[in-house]
């Protein structure tokens, strides 16, 4: 009787256990063993290099609460990959967009600065060009009204009659002068006009294309540059190193058992939109991972390791 008590208690023991097991096993499962597993060559980074991105991206947990979450291990069967598909396609076409909006951005710049200058060059031109005018007229009125008296008493004599007709041709030297400055004048006016347009017609284009661009790559979309199922951590998409690192950080948090947390600033929000610079884990962050893997391995952390390794051994 007794011996079947015992047989009884064992396998209630042995199912309890198995069942707190499966509901917890995801909790904070540290440390987390793992290695580097595929690579797609298309994303152009080695092996060494995403090595030194993931340990750079253990410490940002690790450092929260001062304990060792994560251990890389070649003879693990929990791996990070990179897996190319339309996603970093569409980061490379976003680049190219960018690098197009650049270059017109900075084509219509040059154009509208050029037309700038021009105008400021129009503005000097012109107001010479009205001084001269305004000198011309004041002689030609003065000429006019010499003319006009000796008119009205029957002629200038001989000598005033010269000085006349050599100021005569000097308001015509000046005259010829003036037309042909403000030929140029209407000229250069008309230039300014054509490369404002052109100019204007630049800045549209670029507007436009900021539009299309905001449209297609502008539209925030659920977290989807990497994911975490179980003994995988994908990763699909990235810019450069610092934003690998942060969707790694985000995935890592993800395989400690940590949801996702309030704030956009966060490491752990489910939209990469607003995190930039330096991987920083927020408040939010923070409090997260203290709530699941705490400052020290409890109890319970400790037999949940205590039967990871029981079947891995069994395994």
């Amino acid at each position: 009787m007794r011996q079947s008590l015992f047989v009884i208690l064992i396998i209630t023991i042995f199912f309890g256990v198995s069942f707190w097991y499966g509901q917890t096993a995801d909790i904070c499962p540290a440390p987390i063993k793992y290695k580097v597993g595929e690579i797609d060559q298309r994303f152009n980074l080695s092996q060494a290099e995403l090595r030194d991105v993931l340990f750079q991206s253990e410490a940002v947990w690790e450092n929260a609460i001062n304990r060792e979450l994560f251990v890389y291990d070649e003879n693990s069967d929990f791996t990070v990959n990179l897996i190319y598909d339309e996603r970093q396609q569409l980061v490379h076409t976003e680049d190219e967009w960018q690098m197009s909006l650049d270059k017109q951005e900075k084509e219509g710049k040059m154009v509208m600065d050029k037309v700038k200058e021009m105008g400021k060059q129009y503005e000097v031109i012109k107001i010479e060009y009205q001084q001269q005018k305004d000198e011309y007229e004041k002689r030609l009125e003065e000429y006019n009204s010499r003319v006009e008296h000796f008119n009205q008493i029957g002629g200038a004599p001989k000598e005033q009659y010269e000085k006349l007709k050599e100021e005569q041709q000097e308001l015509s030297g000046l005259l010829k002068d003036l037309l042909f400055a403000e030929k140029g004048l209407n000229e250069l006016a008309g230039e300014i006009n054509f490369l404002g347009d052109q100019g204007n017609k630049l800045i549209d284009a670029y507007n436009e294309n900021v539009k299309k661009y905001n449209e297609i790559f502008g539209n925030l979309d659920p977290f989807t540059q990497g994911d975490f199922q179980r003994k995988r951590i994908n990763i699909y998409k990235f810019q450069d190193k610092d934003e690998l690192g942060r969707v790694i950080v985000h995935e890592f948090g993800h395989a400690l058992g940590i949801a996702h947390v309030e704030g956009d600033k966060s490491i752990m929000y489910y939209l990469m939109s607003e995190q930039s610079g330096p991987t920083i884990l927020s408040d939010e962050d923070k409090k997260a991972v203290m709530m699941v893997c705490g400052e020290r391995e409890d109890f319970s952390s400790e037999m949940r390791r205590f039967i990871r390794n029981l079947l891995t051994i069994f395994n």
